[in-house]
């Protein structure tokens, strides 16, 4: 049941995969249109490129327990990579807007254990 005045919202499960860079920033733009028009936009992405992009909450899980939660620039960090991926290194900032990417030819793999 929708509260009165409430928008519907839209849910998406990996909306990106499969497609070229081009489709997936048409779906992000997509996504935060509806958003900017007052829908609740939730998207299941593994690329933590877009999902800085399209994202003003991020809620990163590990083995099914919330590990971060928050805006982008304060949960894509080298440490939560590291913690839940096992990945170092491999956060940097994109300078006009200080939106953070992750760059894997910068990064190393961790060895088993994560840390």
């Amino acid at each position: 049941m929708r509260r009165s005045g409430a928008r519907p919202g839209r849910a998406a499960a990996r909306p990106t995969a499969n497609l070229d860079l081009g489709h997936q920033l048409d779906v992000i733009a997509a996504a935060k249109s509806r958003a900017n028009r007052g829908a609740a936009v939730v998207a299941i992405l593994h690329d933590l490129n877009l999902a800085a992009l399209l994202a003003k909450r991020i809620v990163v899980l590990d083995h099914g327990r919330i590990d971060s939660d928050g805006e982008p620039g304060r949960v894509i960090t080298d440490a939560m990579l590291e913690r839940v991926l096992g990945v170092a290194n491999a956060v940097g900032r994109a300078p006009a807007e200080g939106t953070p990417f992750v760059l894997p030819h910068a990064a190393r793999k961790l060895l088993p254990g994560k840390s």
